[in-house]
């Protein structure tokens, strides 16, 4: 650049050399450019806000955003206004605005985005690009919009939840609201009332009130204890690394997101954790929020220990693993000790197939730790520890088998 600006001010020094009288016009222009210059070395005042339909969303779930711009400018300048989206959120339209601009508008530009990843995602400042009407000083600045957080939850797909245990709870009002009935725990009879099933009505019970004409004098109906909404604990073995241990991450956190999920609508307790993170148990809907942004947020844990959480008791655990290390089979029988019932998921080509997807056969074996795994199986069943290995060419749909 300065070569090139030294080779003309060369150039016009050798013309003004042999041609004196185009000094007057030569001065004349250098005064108009440096004033030019000068008035617009400043940018114009620009204020951008940004609106969002929600903070959080789902990955491949569209999202509109607004902006509302003012732009004030004393002298016509030409003005392009740029927005700044992170890469992995795919746009419909260009964001921003760009022409000549003089005095104050106001304009409100929409768009639509579409997440194509998990994660964390902050709007920054905004790219500003002005000259004078000619063109001829370009500036370029930054315009510093409200700062924009978007959590982007991982996708969800179809599934049934593994076996679960569901412990007897005590009677009370949690259990009136969220139960299940237990038809092994009789608590008492009461009288019939319309839309009881015949089969729970108590004939022995019944006959005692005796009968007239072939009618009873009393119908009575069994009422039986209430059955836990237990809760569903989900931990991942984060330990895996490499293009592998990428691709599992993503799987896996659909998994945790899609069980979890299942069990927020069952009026199930829910919760997550890693190595290194985890959320607090619970079964409103907040609860269910903290668990996806968690997983929307995790990363690889390659150096982290291959621990193995203790659930709340009588939790249902499930265990998300590629590898399958015995640290985390053993970590696995000890957590049976509190929960009612643990499975343990083993992915070894870090992925699976989803309800609708066709995939091609796996030809390779699984690695030795899953062989391990898949040959102690009956002997982990017989633990309370269930093992369901999923391979690439595996639907997910097996795990409600």
């Amino acid at each position: 650049m300065w070569l090139r600006t030294g080779l003309l001010v060369l150039v016009v020094l050798l013309y003004v050399l042999f041609r004196p009288t185009v000094l007057p016009w030569l001065v004349w222009i250098t005064v108009l450019g440096g004033v030019v210059f000068w008035a617009y070395r400043a940018p114009p005042k620009v204020q951008a806000i940004r609106v969002l339909e929600t903070a959080r969303t789902f990955t491949a779930t569209g999202l509109a955003i607004r902006l509302e711009i003012v732009v004030r400018s004393w002298l016509p300048t030409l003005l392009t206004l740029s927005e700044n989206i992170p890469l992995t959120l795919i746009a419909d339209r260009r964001a921003g605005l760009s022409g000549l601009f003089w005095g104050q508008s106001s304009h409100t530009l929409e768009y639509r985005i579409t997440p194509n990843t998990r994660g964390e995602f902050v709007y920054g400042a905004m790219d500003l690009t002005w000259s004078d009407p000619l063109g001829l000083f370009r500036r370029n600045s930054k315009v510093l919009a409200d700062s924009m957080q978007l959590l982007v939850y991982p996708g969800l797909h179809q599934l049934e939840l593994p076996d679960l245990v569901r412990p007897l709870l005590a009677d009370g009002p949690r259990a009136r609201v969220f139960g299940l009935e237990d038809a092994l725990s009789l608590r008492g009879v009461r009288d019939y009332v319309p839309g009881d099933e015949l089969r729970r009505v108590h004939w022995k019970q019944t006959a005692r009130f005796g009968s007239h004409n072939g009618q009873y004098q009393r119908l009575v109906v069994r009422e039986y204890e209430q059955v836990a909404a237990t809760g569903v604990h989900v931990h991942l073995d984060l330990s895996s690394s490499g293009r592998i241990g990428e691709i599992f991450l993503e799987s896996a956190t659909r998994l945790a997101a899609s069980l979890l999920r299942v069990a927020h609508e069952q009026s199930l307790r829910v919760s997550v954790s890693s190595a290194l993170a985890s959320t607090e148990s619970g079964s409103s809907f907040q609860a269910l929020e903290r668990v996806l942004a968690l997983l929307a947020t995790l990363k690889l844990e390659p150096n982290a220990p291959l621990t193995v959480p203790l659930p709340e008791a009588g939790a249902n655990l499930i265990l998300i693993t590629e590898r399958a290390p015995a640290e985390l089979v053993t970590g696995a029988i000890h957590a049976r000790a509190r929960a009612a019932r643990v499975t343990m998921i083993a992915m070894p080509e870090g992925f699976y197939l989803e309800p609708g997807e066709s995939g091609r056969p796996v030809h390779r074996s699984p690695p030795d730790e899953v062989r391990e795994l898949q040959r102690r199986a009956g002997i982990l069943e017989e633990a309370g520890v269930r093992v369901v290995v999923l391979r690439g060419d595996d639907s997910v749909l097996r795990l409600g088998f």
